[in-house]
């Protein structure tokens, strides 16, 4: 739907006017995240094996300024897990992993 508008006999504008239902043609599956298959490991706390709800990871930290890498972003990237030294706990549930993962913040520590 459109209205078309000529400004002094040579200019032809068209303006194209929507109604607040319509919406605009955007490509399927672009915004859509990948599906990943929940991950089952034993819990660091219980020793359960059930569905990974948290994860605490550990990465140590460059012994030296020399030896960081240079980023290359078409490089092939590391997995953490891959790195050396890393170590990851697997938690199942807000219980198990303790306070690590609670939320300590009040209004009064934000500005406004």
């Amino acid at each position: 739907m459109g209205i078309n508008f000529l400004i002094h006999n040579r200019i032809n504008i068209t303006l194209h006017l929507f109604k607040l239902g319509d919406k605009m043609a955007r490509p399927k599956g672009r915004d859509a995240r990948p599906i990943v298959e929940p991950i089952r490991r034993k819990c660091s706390t219980c020793g359960k094996i059930k569905v990974v709800k948290h994860r605490s990871w550990k990465i140590p930290t460059n012994s030296s300024q020399f030896n960081i890498p240079i980023y290359n972003k078409n490089a092939a990237k590391k997995n953490r897990e891959d790195q050396p030294g890393a170590t990851v706990k697997n938690y199942c549930s807000l219980e198990c992993s303790g306070d690590s993962f609670l939320n300590k913040y009040t209004e009064e520590d934000f500005d406004r």
